[in-house]
């Protein structure tokens, strides 16, 4: 219900808790994770293809329990971290590009926005920081390219003779 497919957009009202009795759903970590997300076309068609299958799956098992979840374990539960994390890893692991954990989607995502010179401030938003939050760039901002050009300046200037230093 928090994923409006003809609008394109999810809403970010829930979050995953982990408690000793298992997994809940409540209230997301500070209010501005409470937002709305517009999903980019392939992404929308993408969660369209998913429902479909989900249903599929529902009507098939025999034991389903409906939490209104778009990822789910085979019963309709809410799949644990380190469920997640596995399947995760193994899907990374198909992909050929290593063992990834869901985490670093997070960052990954935050770089490329970046890196595209889109605004702190919408980057912040998308990802439910806080405005002005430090947060956004110093910690899940990486190079999306790794960039050496100011040491290759420097050691220019070294190698031609233009720096004193020593």
């Amino acid at each position: 219900s928090d994923i409006d497919l003809d609008a394109k957009v999810i809403h970010v009202r829930r979050s995953r808790l982990h408690r000793p009795s298992g997994v809940e759903l409540g209230e997301t970590k500070t209010p501005h994770s409470l937002r709305s997300v517009e999903m980019p076309a392939r992404v929308a068609e993408t969660m369209q293809s998913h429902k479909v299958a989900q249903a599929q799956e529902r009507l098939a098992s025999t034991h389903w329990t409906d939490w209104d979840l778009a990822f789910a374990d085979e019963g309709g539960v809410p799949l644990t971290r380190w469920r997640l994390a596995t399947l995760f890893n193994e899907l990374t692991e198909r992909a050929g590009i290593g063992q990834w954990q869901p985490r670093e989607l997070r960052h990954t995502a935050i770089s490329l926005m970046f890196h595209a010179d889109i605004p702190r401030e919408v980057i912040a938003d998308v990802v439910g920081h806080a405005p002005g939050s430090t947060m956004t760039a110093g910690t899940y901002r990486h190079p999306v390219v790794p960039s050496i050009s100011g040491a290759r300046v420097a050691m220019d200037a070294i190698f031609d003779g233009e720096s004193k230093a020593v």
